[in-house]
C-alpha cells in the first residue's frame, strides 16, 4: 500500500486496496488461514479538486485553434450534388448504387 500512495492516486491506491481485501478473504476462508489483511486499514482518499477551463478560457482556445477545410475527395465532385442524385433515383424506384442508364 505505501508503494501505491507513493507513485498512485489515493483513489486508484484505494481500488486496488479493496481488490485484493476481497481476494484474500475469499483465499482465507479457501485455504483456511488468517487474511494477510485482516490488520491493515484502507487509505484515506482526499478529494481533490479537478481542474476545468472557464468560459473565458474556453473561448480563447477555440479562437486559438485552426479551422479545418472540408474540400471534396479529387474527382468525386460535390458530394451533395452526388447525394441528391442517389434520392432521386430512389424517388423514381430505381438502383441508388447504380447510376441511370448502366444496363444489367
Amino acid at each position: 500500500m505505501v508503494w501505491l500512495l507513493s507513485r498512485y492516486s489515493d483513489s486508484y491506491a484505494s481500488n486496488q486496496y479493496r481488490a485484493l481485501q476481497q481476494f484474500f478473504k475469499w483465499w482465507a476462508e479457501e485455504e483456511e488461514l488468517p487474511s494477510p489483511m485482516a490488520r491493515l486499514r484502507p487509505p484515506k482518499v482526499t478529494e481533490k479538486l479537478i481542474p476545468v477551463f472557464t468560459s473565458v478560457e474556453l473561448s480563447k482556445l477555440e479562437r486559438a485553434l485552426p479551422r479545418p477545410v472540408v474540400r471534396p475527395a479529387p474527382g468525386r465532385g460535390d458530394h451533395r450534388r452526388l447525394r441528391g442524385d442517389r434520392d432521386a433515383a430512389v424517388r423514381a424506384g430505381g438502383d441508388p448504387l447504380r447510376p441511370a442508364g448502366c444496363g444489367a
